[in-house]
């Protein structure tokens, strides 16, 4: 029997957003939709409406205004949630995350949580919901979000698919659907999620949707004395989000990984890290999800990860991050014009002082071009920074942004973060020192 859990502790989300501009204000959601639930199945209910607070600092008159700077919103401070992923679709603004903490082998670089590790805590997966911007509601759907790690979401004009793993324990690829955001349904695993035998296991890290379909990728490994013995680069496509198939080809998949997925100009383009014992930023192609090159890469593409893609700017734009011989990281860009062949952004173009030390990790286009956000590191102090660009080319920092100033966006240790636009709309969510689950808003000017 399907059940809806509510929290029994402090409200899941207390936001602070201001009303959404014209791009987004104007949708309004109509009469409930049919559900992706088997007939029978009763619709998630709400779990709690948030009350809206004043944003620190302020005078607590938020309703209705607008600011183009990036205001911060503290959500759940319990330490028990955070969010990994957001997607706007069908008028509303749509996060994803998970409380609890999943085993990973050892010698996984996204995983250090290890066997026997007290750190070790159930998984349960959640979902935020807002219509405005302004007021979010936070929910949870049991058996679906039971054991479950969503980690990103896309809308694909019908639905929305989050991606992600299940089982504390022994972690496999696994999707989820909602019509609304706040009703979510796992898809059935058969065989096509399976993970590898002996204790291995696979996630899926970002999941993109256009009208060919949808693809989801990120990586499976095998295990061998609690250890990881093989790793390959891992894909999944879908005509409509509920019925999956496994790629069954990826060219130099072994020992990479996908952290990143786009639609291309022909299909798809994804982004990660090569197999090489350097592990070079790099990026893939596919027509249709199922057979993978790698693109031919060049010296722009040194040491380092793609860790997000979007089309816009000159075409399509990557961001990531660069690694010298001393270890450092520094922010990264490529563009493209077609998706095939690309070239990196000059460093000093990304700089936001004298060490130019970080990493970008997500990235979105708007209306009035492209914003990326990650963070800076300056000796020990690590700060949210966002880039804004309107070819791709030419980037300004805002390093020194208020609402950035508190620590990290994201949770950087687990590398995930996620932003998106509507219109001129820009929402990013992840984590920061104060907030485990935080979202991020900037609105355009009046």
């Amino acid at each position: 029997m399907r059940l809806v859990s509510f929290f029994a502790r402090t409200p899941l989300v207390t936001v602070s957003l201001v009303i959404l501009a014209s791009a987004c204000a104007g949708s309004v959601r109509p009469s409930a939709p049919a559900s992706d639930a088997p007939a029978g199945s009763p619709a998630a209910s709400q779990l709690r409406t948030s009350a809206p607070a004043a944003p620190s600092g302020s005078t607590g008159a938020t309703e209705g205004a607008r600011d183009s700077s990036w205001q911060q919103v503290m959500t759940d401070q319990s330490g028990g949630e955070q969010m990994y992923g957001v997607t706007a679709g069908d008028g509303i603004f749509v996060a994803v995350g998970h409380s609890g903490v999943a085993y990973m082998p050892r010698g996984d670089e996204r995983g250090t949580v290890h066997k026997g590790s007290t750190d070790v805590a159930p998984l349960t997966g959640l979902a935020w919901v807002s219509k405005d911007g302004h007021h979010w509601d936070g929910y949870i759907v049991l058996p679906d979000f039971t054991d479950a790690g969503p980690e990103a979401v896309a809308w694909t004009g019908t639905r929305f698919v989050a991606v992600g793993h299940a089982s504390t324990e022994s972690p496999g690829a696994a999707v989820w659907t909602s019509v609304d955001g706040a009703d979510w349904h796992r898809v059935a695993d058969g065989n096509v999620f399976a993970a590898p035998p002996n204790g291995g296991g696979s996630n899926l890290w970002s999941v993109a949707a256009s009208a060919r379909g949808v693809v989801a990728v990120g990586r499976e490994w095998t295990v061998a004395n609690d250890k990881v013995a093989s790793r390959r680069a891992a894909a999944w496509f879908s005509a409509d989000g509920t019925t999956w198939t496994r790629s069954r080809s990826i060219a130099d998949g072994e020992d990479a990984r996908f952290n990143a997925v786009a639609q291309g100009a022909t299909g798809w383009i994804a982004g990660g890290v090569d197999g090489t014992d350097a592990g070079h930023a790099a990026l893939w192609s596919s027509t249709d999800g199922d057979r993978w090159t790698r693109i031919p890469g060049s010296a722009d593409f040194a040491t380092g990860a793609v860790e997000s893609i979007v089309r816009g700017g000159p075409g399509f734009v990557a961001v990531g991050v660069t690694i010298d011989a001393a270890g450092d990281g520094a922010p990264a860009v490529w563009t493209s014009a077609d998706g095939l062949a690309w070239r990196g952004v000059d460093a000093q173009a990304l700089a936001t002082g004298a060490r130019n030390a970080g990493i970008i990790t997500a990235i979105a286009a708007t209306d009035s071009g492209l914003v990326a956000i990650g963070v800076t590191i300056d000796g020990s102090a690590w700060r949210g920074t966002v880039w804004t660009s309107k070819d791709g080319s030419i980037w300004a920092t805002s390093a020194d942004d208020t609402a950035l100033s508190g620590g990290p966006i994201g949770p950087v240790s687990n590398g995930a973060l996620s932003i998106t636009a509507n219109g001129p709309t820009v929402i990013a969510v992840g984590s920061a020192p104060a907030a485990p689950a935080a979202i991020w808003a900037r609105f355009a000017a009046p």
